[in-house]
């Protein structure tokens, strides 16, 4: 989201910008509340007073480091990453559970010793070489990260990257702007991307 605060700041630098960081499932709350005007989710969200504006649609990724054993598969299942130390999302999370109830169903264990809040945080570890992640929806650009290798993993996990406002309060111009900004900067870079596979890129070391 870091490039999307920074074009909406060059066009707008008078406008002052808070990034509150939650769960998906906690972010109806600060919006409900009048905490924050819009909101980013990853997981579905079903409350009346909220328009949920799905900007994504995508599935599961897994993430290993570049390197790593499975770095060069087309797609990963669930018993590729058995026993393999795997990130997960806080406990808290909707998307960790439906990550769990795959592995389960699947009775593939992993070695589940490292967890984090956000994609950002699990991105930077896995690039660190601590272990191997399933990711949901992202912005696009965030699969493309030095050291890390993005590949389909299936059973798919289906999802989308919704902006969320208030459905009975208008948006001010400059929120609705933001809106704006943020659906026009993932369609940019959803054009950039290259075809499915394994994907990622070396650090420039």
């Amino acid at each position: 989201i870091g490039g999307i605060v920074a074009a909406f700041n060059r066009q707008y630098p008078d406008i002052s910008i808070s990034l509150e960081v939650q769960p998906s499932q906690r972010v109806p709350e600060y919006i409900a509340s009048g905490v924050c005007d819009v909101g980013i989710s990853t997981v579905s969200i079903d409350h009346s007073a909220i328009v949920s504006r799905s900007v994504l649609h995508g599935q599961s990724e897994c993430i290993v480091p570049l390197g790593h054993r499975l770095s060069k598969k087309k797609k990963i299942v669930p018993k590729d990453l058995k026993n393999e130390t795997f990130i997960s999302y806080m406990p808290d999370s909707i998307y960790r559970h439906k990550v769990d109830a795959v592995f389960a169903s699947s009775n593939v264990s992993r070695q589940l010793m490292l967890s984090a809040r956000t994609t950002e945080a699990i991105f930077q570890m896995v690039a660190s070489g601590l272990g191997v992640s399933i990711i949901g929806p992202s912005f696009p650009q965030m699969n493309f990260r030095p050291g890390i290798a993005s590949i389909p993993f299936q059973p798919a996990i289906h999802g989308d990257l919704a902006l969320l406002y208030l459905d009975h309060r208008p948006l001010s111009m400059v929120a609705e702007r933001f809106v704006d900004m943020t659906e026009a900067y993932i369609k940019s870079a959803l054009s950039k991307r290259k075809p499915s596979g394994p994907r990622g890129r070396k650090s420039g070391r």
